[in-house]
């Protein structure tokens, strides 16, 4: 479950936009602390993994913090309730798995090529690709 979780943070579909391995394109700039912070809130987020192709997302990131998930890797599911939060960077996940209890945390630098944004991962693959609509 660790994994799912780990691949969850999150979140869109935008196909062909990466491919599994692929590093951060050169025309991406990396969002501050300040713009994710901006980027996510009140937003609902649709995820595709590139570490983990398989999975994909749909959160919700609430403008005070609050976030929610339901996921899906092949033939499994689950959703994931807890907090977010922009620090040093990164946009942070603080999950609880609605199924088994199972916690995680999960920080991702963001970066944006026009209107595409991604999740990397420390070692510069990236995590996921994410597209955001306004929560309604």
């Amino acid at each position: 479950m660790k994994q799912l979780l780990a691949s969850l943070p999150f979140i869109c579909s935008l196909g062909g936009c990466a491919t599994v391995g692929q590093t951060i394109p050169e025309d991406a700039v990396p969002l501050s602390t300040e713009e994710i912070a901006a980027t996510f809130s009140g937003v609902t987020e649709k995820y595709k993994g590139r570490d983990n192709p398989g999975v994909s997302a749909t959160g919700k990131f609430g403008e005070g913090g609050e976030f929610s998930a339901s996921w899906s890797a092949g033939n499994q599911s689950g959703n994931v309730e807890g907090e977010w939060y922009a620090e040093d960077g990164k946009r942070c996940l603080n999950t609880v798995s609605s199924e088994t209890g199972t916690t995680d945390v999960e920080c991702h630098a963001i970066y944006k090529t026009g209107d595409v944004y991604m999740s990397m991962n420390d070692d510069g693959s990236i995590h996921g690709i994410h597209a955001l609509t306004p929560m309604e």
